[in-house]
């Protein structure tokens, strides 16, 4: 039974991961803002009391942070499977900020989420996943953050996010690897998600169901690759 941890768990791909793997039988702690109110999540703890747990995490609030690490702590001494999903793509209401519509805070905010918080959790969780069996950290980013796959004119916070996220994804997994941790980046596809939309062409159960194939079978030579759900390496 691995014990797994996974962030931005109360609605789209996470609250997927959540549900797949609690029926592989694994032991899980999801985070998001509100627990109180993330009533998918409250249902899911309904049926899966003894395996599963809500913890609270602004990924942007370092306090949040250290306080959610002290709780996870005192219910797991190891982690073997980090998760690091929350994500945003924009900063306000709005869904993206086009060119001749940007303003820091937007951008700031997106970038905060998407690239620097994966980085500031996983530092602060690294000594209990240091202590997992097989241990693997896994960052959901996008291929929309490849350069060289990289057209169009939108979303231009949430794009240089994913870049920002793959350059710290692909320094931290040459250093964890000292310790025998596996970390690789996934892009989870176009998904009918919340953020994805119901244009989308790949169902959530059959992305995550291909990325936890993935992670499942995950080795350390693959440690610092950028793949899709479909194990197809995608070009930085």
């Amino acid at each position: 039974m691995m014990k797994v941890v996974i962030t931005g768990a109360n609605r789209g791909l996470g609250f997927e991961f959540t549900k797949q793997c609690l029926v592989q039988g694994e032991e899980v702690i999801t985070t998001c803002r509100e627990p109180v109110n993330a009533l998918n999540l409250q249902s899911l703890k309904e049926t899966h009391n003894n395996s599963f747990q809500i913890v609270p995490l602004d990924v942007i609030d370092y306090h949040s942070i250290e306080l959610a690490y002290k709780q996870i702590s005192s219910l797991f001494s190891r982690i073997d499977l980090l998760i690091n999903n929350a994500g945003i793509i924009s900063g306000s209401i709005r869904r993206y900020h086009a060119f001749g519509e940007f303003f820091t805070e937007d951008i700031v905010r997106v970038f905060q989420v998407n690239a620097i918080a994966p980085l500031l959790v996983t530092e602060k969780f690294y000594p209990l996943v240091k202590n997992g069996n097989q241990p693997k950290l896994v960052f959901i980013s996008s291929r929309r953050g490849s350069i060289s796959q990289k057209e169009g004119t939108s979303t231009y916070s949430y794009d240089a996010s994913k870049t920002a996220l793959n350059m710290f994804g692909k320094r931290l997994a040459a250093h964890v690897k000292r310790d025998n941790v596996i970390l690789f980046l996934l892009h989870q596809g176009w998904v009918k998600t919340d953020m994805g939309t119901d244009q989308a062409p790949v169902r959530s159960p059959d992305s995550i169901k291909g990325m936890l194939h993935i992670i499942e079978n995950a080795t350390l030579a693959m440690s610092g690759s950028f793949l899709d759900w479909q194990g197809n390496l995608i070009p930085w």
